[in-house]
């Protein structure tokens, strides 16, 4: 009704009740990691393509799927981008999704534009996970990004 932008990072609790398809289908982002993603699609284990258009078919959104040490990727119906993971040392990977989720928001609402909200995305979560607690190291405003190389190719559905 008033247009009001919003985004969807559900537990697989939540993917489990009846209706959340309905709910689905209305989001602007669905943020999900590649165990979520393969319970909503019910494709086990986790198989990037088949995943990728089964969810593609239930929704309009961007979607995101966190894959943890291998990355993660995006799509939205015209894209599909690749974000490789990037070598660190993690001492505690807690919240490293939800930091991940939070920053692609963050950057997609200052910037409305995907590639650099997926760097913002992964740079929050590298710098998350580099330090105890899920969200103790979460970047400040203009703290500088990780140089991350998004491979980025044409979404056919």
């Amino acid at each position: 009704e008033n247009k009001i932008k919003t985004a969807l990072n559900p537990s697989l609790d939540q993917l489990s009740l009846k209706g959340i398809s309905r709910i689905i289908n209305k989001v602007d982002v669905l943020i999900l990691n590649s165990r979520e993603a393969s319970f909503l699609t019910k494709i086990k284990p986790f198989q990037e393509k088949s995943v990728i258009h089964k969810i593609a078919s239930l929704t309009k959104a961007i979607v995101i799927i966190t894959k943890g040490k291998n990355g993660a990727l995006a799509f939205d119906n015209k894209f599909l981008y690749n974000v490789p993971a990037q070598k660190t040392k993690v001492i505690d990977a807690t919240g490293a999704g939800d930091s991940f989720g939070s920053g692609f928001v963050a950057g997609l609402i200052k910037e409305n534009n995907v590639e650099k909200a997926l760097i913002l995305a992964m740079s929050n979560a590298i710098a998350n996970i580099k330090i105890i607690g899920a969200n103790q190291g979460l970047l400040k405003k203009r703290q500088s990004l990780l140089k991350i190389k998004i491979r980025k190719t044409k979404w056919s559905a």
